[in-house]
């Protein structure tokens, strides 16, 4: 048979592991996976590379409509699509106005629809005083909800206390979704911010010490309790702890649904990397140290993490670089919006031991648990590199170093507004999917 398109002797990764072959295409779906040679009109070589899923990044903010001189939905679905990623579902905040309404909604899926390279799904934002919203949100077709139970550094969204927390976690559930959640002590970190602050404190270090570990856990421990009393799923997003992977592990243990991820720069910078380098490695949950890394990329390769997210979030140039504490002085140090990680570019984890990034991403990545998207997030559309199903792949080298440019990463630049508009990526059409 003559194949329309044949991925030619590469590592194929399948939700039963590796194999050594080629993929015929015909139609844009996978309808052959041989270890013998196929005939095609146009035959990709794949030889020393792996052939992977195409990804979904469950957590990006693209900030369009509204603020898309921080990003857009055109440059950041080109770095979705240069990165693997061939699906993002992305964040109802930074955005104006922020999804927390129906006609909000309806606003964002249009600037998708119009610019975005990739497909998408969006979730719906739960703040102070939306839970009113809620269902027509869900019946427009969100994901899920997202919300922060500290301030968000945006004041258009709010973070929730206990009480509303609880309340839309009842709420939620009634509507069958799920709450993806922000974990970290408001009280926690506002006493130290305080504490700090008072001491004239303006230093790099100071970021981390206002948010330590104990902020988190507390966070984490206190949602658990209150979505397994509202009987919600709960979906805890970019945990940095391997003391929060085994109480989240323990509550799974125990019945509850609960999934939870991390990202690539909690596995490949540390707090370290935070003195160094100043607020473009500024986050929250901050970095953390040497030792907590290696025991998040043990939970990682043990499957105690279910997916892998970017939390793609760029901000101006000037709002990481002329602020605050990179000149060492300064009150912006403690704005929770002055530092962003733009991330989706990089795919897998790049700093990491090559041969360990290799193992946890070639080896995971064609299971539907883990790497793609939390199962209960993204269930229709799940990556599978399998007979019948649609082709969106991506290929990368077994082990390798690679050097990435301002150019490469699709990052937003006025000079980038030359890029092709246009063209998606190979094997994706832009559909927003539910």
């Amino acid at each position: 048979m003559n194949y329309q398109r044949v991925v030619a002797d590469g590592l194929i990764v399948t939700p039963d592991g590796t194999v050594r072959g080629s993929l015929g295409i015909h139609d844009g779906r996978i309808a052959a996976i041989s270890p013998d040679p196929l005939q095609g009109d146009e035959v990709i070589d794949a030889r020393d590379r792996v052939v992977l899923p195409g990804a979904v990044d469950l957590h990006v903010h693209f900030n369009e409509p509204g603020r898309t001189d921080w990003e857009g939905w055109g440059p950041g679905s080109r770095a979705a699509a240069a990165g693997g990623v061939t699906t993002v579902v992305e964040m109802p905040l930074n955005c104006l106005p922020p999804v927390t309404t129906v006609e909000a909604l309806s606003a964002k899926v249009q600037a998708a629809e119009a610019s975005s390279v990739v497909d998408f799904a969006l979730w719906g934002g739960f703040i102070t005083d939306n839970l009113a919203h809620l269902p027509a949100l869900a019946s427009a077709g969100v994901i899920g909800f997202k919300a922060f139970m500290c301030p968000t550094g945006t004041p258009e969204f709010t973070h929730v206390e206990d009480g509303i927390l609880y309340e839309g976690l009842c709420r939620i559930r009634e509507l069958g979704l799920f709450l993806s959640l922000h974990a970290e002590s408001h009280w926690i970190t506002r006493h130290n911010t305080e504490r700090l602050q008072s001491q004239g404190r303006t230093d790099r270090r100071a970021w981390t010490e206002a948010r330590p570990p104990a902020a988190e856990l507390e966070a984490i421990q206190r949602a658990l309790f209150l979505a397994a009393r509202a009987g919600c799923r709960l979906h805890i997003v970019h945990m940095t702890l391997p003391e929060g992977a085994e109480m989240i592990q323990e509550s799974k243990a125990a019945g509850q649904p609960v999934t939870v991820e991390t990202c690539a720069h909690y596995l490949t910078l540390t707090d370290d990397d935070l003195v160094r380098l100043g607020p473009v490695a500024k986050c929250a949950p901050p970095l953390r140290d040497r030792a907590t890394q290696e025991g998040l990329w043990q939970d990682v390769l043990q499957g105690r993490i279910d997916c892998l997210t970017s939390d793609h979030s760029p901000c101006p140039t000037e709002d990481t670089t002329g602020r605050g504490y990179l000149a060492g002085v300064g009150r912006d140090q403690w704005r929770p919006d002055a530092g962003a990680v733009d991330a989706q570019r990089g795919g897998a984890p790049p700093r990491h031991d090559s041969a360990t990034v290799r193992d946890a991403v070639v080896g995971n990545a064609g299971k539907d648990r883990r790497f793609v998207a939390a199962q209960r997030g993204y269930s229709n559309r799940r990556r599978r590199r399998s007979v019948g199903h649609r082709h969106e792949s991506r290929m990368g080298g077994a082990a390798s170093v690679a050097t990435v440019s301002s150019q490469a990463l699709s990052i937003r630049r006025p000079d980038h507004e030359r890029m092709d508009r246009s063209r998606p990526a190979a094997g994706t059409d832009g559909r927003a999917r539910r």
